[in-house]
């Protein structure tokens, strides 16, 4: 008696893995996102975007692992460059200020002018005027009148008044600074 030829094949029992948690952290080690992935799976976990908040407020959504470059300027668009504690940007801004006074023909003295909430602060260095108003002189908070000083500083309360000596045309007087 012939045996019919068999082929034996052993398949081997396939070990069953138990699902996986994939972890998201940030560098600082805090848990961003923990999810379950079943055992043999692939799935693809995507990173939140986060949030820059500027005094309060949403200002950028970087993507995760983004670079953001910002860039500061002021209202003349000269960059600033602020020095940084913690979440906290500091600068250091000296904006260019001016006071203008306008007189009128036959006008000596200008009106008194009140430097008001601190529009005005400043340390003044400089002068200019129409060029015919003859000598300018100026009063800071009643004082006698006196040339030009640089560096005439002036805070919210004082007062400053300006004096020529040729009022025959309308004319003006302004100094300049930083605040």
């Amino acid at each position: 008696m012939t045996l019919p030829n068999f082929k034996l094949k052993i398949v081997a029992k396939q070990p069953v893995c138990s699902d996986a948690t994939a972890v998201l952290k940030d560098t600082a080690n805090n848990t961003i996102l923990t999810e379950a992935i079943p055992s043999g799976a692939t799935e693809n976990i995507i990173a939140p975007n986060a949030t820059v908040n500027l005094n309060g407020s949403a200002f950028i959504s970087p993507r995760s692992n983004q670079t953001v470059n910002v860039t500061t300027i002021d209202q003349n668009n000269t960059t600033l460059t602020p020095s940084v504690s913690g979440s906290q940007l500091t600068f250091n801004i000296d904006y260019n200020t001016l006071i203008r006074f306008q007189l009128e023909a036959g006008q000596t003295d200008s009106v008194l002018y009140t430097v008001v909430n601190n529009v005005n602060n400043g340390s003044y260095t400089a002068t200019t005027n129409d060029g015919s108003s003859g000598t300018i002189t100026f009063s800071k908070n009643g004082g006698a009148f006196a040339a030009f000083s640089s560096p005439l500083v002036l805070a919210s309360g004082d007062t400053i008044r300006v004096r020529r000596t040729t009022a025959t045309t309308q004319g003006w007087v302004q100094i300049t600074g930083t605040y």
